[in-house]
């Protein structure tokens, strides 16, 4: 259900769905997730917001905001979008209704 969830907001005109294949070659650690804010409502500064385990953190100093900046470009390098990304998702879908 969450697969078809994915495909559903991936239609959407705002949304970018991007995928790293399992088998890429990812020149970033990405352990645990992040955000990227740079259009606060609060009108501060960009911000990235990580998610580990345990914690969240909020990190503003700008050296390390733009460390996650070349991160998050590095991930998006080994990610596949658009067509690539659905047959991904189809893929693993039809993967999960065999194993049933």
């Amino acid at each position: 259900m969450q697969l078809d969830r994915v495909t559903s907001v991936a239609t959407l005109p705002n949304v970018t769905i991007a995928i790293i294949p399992q088998e890429s070659e990812v020149a970033a650690w990405h352990v645990h997730g992040f955000a990227i804010l740079d259009d606060r409502s609060d009108g501060g500064g960009p911000l990235v917001r990580v998610e580990t385990l345990t914690t969240g953190l909020s990190v503003s100093d700008p050296d390390a905001v733009e460390r996650y900046r070349q991160a998050f470009r590095l991930l998006r390098e080994s990610a596949v979008f658009d067509g690539q990304a659905g047959a991904l998702i189809s893929a693993l879908m039809a993967e999960l209704r065999r194993s049933r």
